[in-house]
């Protein structure tokens, strides 16, 4: 309790120093999103394993920096994130690897997925 308690005392002070407000989105890192649900546990375990397959090949695009991925247990939304240092990479990677990569792996993605699965890019910045 005396932890949750410091911590939200300490979050009005935190977001103060995120950022300051601006007039525009600076773009320095990307990032690919694959937005999907799963059905249970299991599915979510397979999407995963996917996934590293995905990364392996991803990887090795130039550019590509990193990869995140979100579940959400309760209503099982699942998200790939494939990060760029610099909109030139996303660029690139859009232009050049994108359709190669999608008729690779969208197949597997979508077998797993329960709907639609959405995919969008994105300005992507770590908040320290």
């Amino acid at each position: 309790m005396i932890r949750v308690a410091a911590r939200a005392a300490r979050l009005p002070a935190l977001a103060r120093q995120a950022r300051p407000l601006c007039t525009g989105i600076d773009v320095d890192m990307c990032c690919r999103t694959y937005t999907m649900q799963v059905s249970d546990d299991p599915s979510a375990y397979e999407m995963d394993l996917v996934f590293e397959d995905f990364l392996d090949e991803a990887g090795q695009i130039e550019g590509v920096c990193g990869a995140s991925r979100l579940v959400c247990k309760t209503f099982w939304d699942y998200k790939m994130i494939l990060k760029f240092e610099d909109h030139d990479s996303i660029v690139n990677y859009m232009e050049n690897h994108n359709d190669a990569i999608n008729e690779a792996f969208l197949p597997r993605i979508q077998a797993l997925a329960v709907g639609e699965v959405k995919q969008q890019n994105f300005v992507y910045d770590d908040i320290e």
